[in-house]
């Protein structure tokens, strides 16, 4: 039963896919829209928790001004603890400082194997990628790496296991001596919190994508180990099931590059519209694995961007910055607790176009970063909107705060699209002015401002492709 639970949940997200995909496919109508805010209605707070990064190189002070609720980092145990008895986490810690520092809450992935634990069974795989000789260890050597990241004077308290175990790039031993890794690690972690008496979460399994086999393995050996679960969590990049379009990411070994000869390409029906689909299957796969335990993990995404395994051109221009406006707007309506964009920032090292950052190597802000800006800067209340048009690239989403209503207005299409005309009214609220921002192929930022009256049938606008635009309404006009 469990095998045909598995095949139906598989089968019902690539016919997901199969319906969203086609959707996106060139040939999706632009048009004209009718955008119409529900003022009176709001539906909640927005969630700022959708804007946290992945660090692991350059430095996060050319993003601390978007406020991340969370960053992402990498304890490194194969560097960490490269022998028995031996544990080295001055630069995990240094991180941790860094990220409390701007005010983020870091979230510590706890891998790799150190060779040491993982050689005696590797058998000609990578030591690092495969379970420990033996378990004992591996929950001792968790213990002593969490005890001491939760209890220094910035301190981690929040725990992921592993990286994309479902791939063999990062996991080469079965499913199921990874969830006996898991569940020694969860277990590691809940020990130093009944210990010290501090909140520790730990959660995963920061699978590839949103797998149902591999991530129910891992849901139903949680529960039945009886360890605490505090958080499923997933990757997604758009550009799925192709790799970067513009050259191999540094850590593709070079016997491996010519692959990204075949799947490094654009998928014309990329769209943002897939991760709310993902949200749904996840919490589907979540309630069904759970149902009549304790346990109620927050759903959270702890990587995403346009292209993986390789670059992408458009991460450094307003066609990237599109997608993740509308991506942010798609997990914020799926109910996605958080979410952190892979990356803070450029490496310092790679020199070629296409890197995953917000910002440059020199801290200066991409499009992609001007994104997360006003989605700090339009936080408030969620209003309901109507007329928006996913399928045919165009995502709305409204907010209100005392004096004003933001309006922010995506347009993404795969294959470029094309201009659209839209019109914006308020239903139950009433605007004399606005303030109107464009990053579009003609402006790569959202500085300047451009005054406008609202008629009384509302705002009419004429949408670039591959754009966003960022209406605020004064509101309180007679």
């Amino acid at each position: 039963m469990k095998n045909v639970a598995r095949a139906s949940h598989l089968a019902a997200f690539v016919a997901a896919l199969a319906a969203v995909f086609a959707g996106a496919l060139p040939g999706a109508a632009a048009g004209s829209s009718n955008i119409v805010v529900r003022a009176d209605a709001p539906s909640g707070a927005s969630n700022q928790k959708l804007t946290g990064v992945g660090w692991n190189t350059g430095t996060l002070d050319g993003v601390a001004g978007l406020e991340p609720h969370q960053v992402r980092i990498d304890a490194s145990l194969q560097s960490a603890a490269p022998s028995l008895g031996v544990l080295d986490l001055t630069q995990v810690k240094e991180q941790v400082a860094a990220v409390r520092a701007i005010g983020a809450e870091p979230l510590v992935g706890l891998w790799y194997m150190p060779r040491w634990l993982g050689e005696p069974l590797a058998a000609g795989r990578d030591p690092m990628l495969v379970a420990p000789h033996d378990f004992d260890v591996w929950e001792a050597l968790i213990r002593d790496v969490v005890r001491e990241l939760a209890t220094a004077p910035e301190p981690a308290l929040r725990f992921e296991v592993w990286n994309e175990p479902d791939s063999p790039i990062f996991w080469q031993d079965t499913p199921a001596a990874f969830y006996e890794v898991a569940i020694r690690t969860h277990r590691a972690v809940a020990a130093v919190a009944t210990e010290t008496g501090l909140p520790l979460e730990i959660g995963g399994p920061a699978a590839t994508f949103p797998d149902p086999p591999f991530m129910l393995g891992y849901l139903a050996a949680l529960r039945n180990a009886g360890v605490p679960l505090d958080f499923v969590s997933w990757h997604y990049y758009g550009n799925y099931p192709f790799l970067g379009p513009d050259g191999a990411e540094a850590t593709i070994p070079e016997p491996a590059r010519p692959i990204t000869l075949v799947w490094g390409q654009r998928n014309p029906a990329t769209t943002p519209a897939i991760y709310g689909v993902g949200v749904e299957l996840v919490r589907a796969l979540t309630d069904s694995a759970l149902a009549g335990s304790a346990l109620d993990p927050r759903l959270m995404i702890t990587e995403w961007n346009l292209s993986a395994g390789g670059h992408d051109v458009r991460n450094d221009s307003n066609v990237g910055a599109a997608f993740d406006a509308a991506t942010l707007i798609e997990m914020e309506r799926s109910g996605l607790d958080a979410a952190d964009f892979y990356r803070a920032s450029n490496s310092p090292s790679e020199t070629r176009p296409g890197d995953w950052g917000l910002v440059w190597a020199d801290g200066s802000p991409k499009p992609a970063w001007w994104i997360f800006r006003a989605w700090l800067e339009t936080a408030g209340e969620v209003l309901p909107i109507e007329g928006d048009d996913p399928a045919g690239g165009l995502w709305a989403r409204a907010t209100a705060s005392p004096g004003r209503i933001d309006v922010l207005l995506a347009s993404f299409v795969a294959t470029g699209g094309s201009a659209r005309d839209v019109t914006v009214s308020l239903a139950g609220a009433c605007a004399g002015s606005a303030e109107v921002r464009a990053l579009s192929e003609a402006s790569s930022d959202l500085a300047a401002a451009t005054d406008v009256e609202v008629g009384p049938n509302g705002l009419s606008l004429v949408l670039p492709p591959e754009s966003l635009t960022w209406v605020r309404f004064s509101t309180g006009c007679a």
